[in-house]
């Protein structure tokens, strides 16, 4: 993954909008650009003075009909070209095939593929634990610290993990009770 691909993912990832969130939740493929205000302002804004203008196509992993996340491939401007969908598509599914086959991928090794999501989930569910509240709203405050903060979500949720962050001694305006 290169310097671009891995910001794009990142911010994507604790802001909560863009291609790849619409792609997973709408099981479609989802093709825009960072030029348009008004899809996801808040990507827009944040990735366009950091990485310019970029055309973005983010194809649902499906094999067997199973979602297991996202396959994102960009380019440099908001040249208006189609992506080939079709072949993005058989593409995506062919990477979660092999997903599928790795034995390592869904287990608790920190080696697996999706081992870097598991410490989002569970700082997801102390957050849940520590104030009383929903998931979506667990996961929406560690995006909201990370965004504030300008660190990965990964970051966010290794300082609650390690206890280090504790949202319950974290008074309104995020700065944390001595």
């Amino acid at each position: 993954m290169d310097e671009a691909s891995a910001r794009l993912a990142q911010l994507q990832d604790v802001i909560g909008e863009g291609p790849v969130p619409d792609a997973y939740r709408e099981g479609r493929s989802v093709d825009g650009d960072l030029e348009s205000r008004t899809r996801w302002p808040v990507l827009a804004e944040a990735a366009r003075g950091e990485l310019g203008p970029l055309r973005i196509l983010a194809v649902p992993m499906q094999p067997g009909g199973r979602m297991m996340g996202a396959l994102t491939v960009h380019h440099p401007g908001s040249d208006p070209r189609r992506f080939d969908l079709r072949r993005a598509q058989y593409l995506a599914d062919a990477v979660g095939a092999a997903l599928l086959r790795d034995p390592e991928w869904e287990t608790d090794e920190h080696t697996s593929p999706w081992a870097s999501r598991a410490p989002v989930y569970q700082a997801t569910g102390m957050v849940i634990a520590q104030l009383g509240i929903d998931p979506d709203d667990a996961l929406a405050i560690l995006r909201a610290h990370a965004y504030t903060q300008e660190v990965s979500l990964t970051a966010i949720a290794e300082r609650v993990l390690s206890r280090e962050l504790d949202f319950s001694q974290t008074d309104i305006s995020g700065n944390e009770d001595p």
